[in-house]
């Protein structure tokens, strides 16, 4: 069963959501690493060096951030395995394989119907400009490289928040 190019611009689309996710967690989590080395420096300086700061404020500020960057730091593997299970679980049945089949049968596929349906992501992302793009993230954690052209029919710019 060959997917329409609706069907495979909806798989995209929704992706796109679960690609920004993993995009978003990494500069917050490396901000709030900052904000963790500043709030020890600031604490541990000038008039705010007091004996009450370090354990009373400066320690419970630390460990709280620390656990969300513990977490943030999970979002890339997470996003892997909501994309994973897209594919597996929802894509695989759409092309006419059982669900849970390997990655690797599920891209054979997907290529396939991408290409008899003429739709293409860009090459390396967007102009270049979106190094986490559809074709590399699709490369790099699912082992799919997917049909790419130049002028995409699949834009990188649904790598995004917003409803399309």
């Amino acid at each position: 069963m060959a997917l329409t190019n609706a069907q495979i611009q909806r798989l995209f689309k929704i992706i796109g959501k679960v690609i920004f996710f993993a995009q978003v967690s990494v500069p917050q989590s490396d901000g709030y690493r900052k904000l963790m080395s500043g709030l020890v420096d600031q604490t541990s300086s000038g008039l705010s060096s007091d004996a009450d700061t370090q354990p009373k404020f400066t320690i419970p500020a630390i460990q709280a951030i620390h656990g969300t960057v513990v977490h943030l730091d999970g979002v890339p593997a997470t996003a892997k395995g909501l994309g994973e299970t897209l594919l597996r679980q929802v894509t695989a049945v759409d092309l006419g394989l059982r669900a849970g089949a390997q990655l690797g049968v599920i891209g054979t596929a997907l290529v396939a119907d991408m290409n008899a349906a003429s739709e293409t992501v860009a090459p390396s992302g967007e102009n270049g400009s979106n190094s986490n793009g559809y074709a590399v993230y699709f490369a790099r954690e699912f082992g799919i490289v997917l049909p790419q052209n130049p002028v995409p029919t699949i834009l990188d710019s649904w790598v995004d928040d917003d409803v399309i």
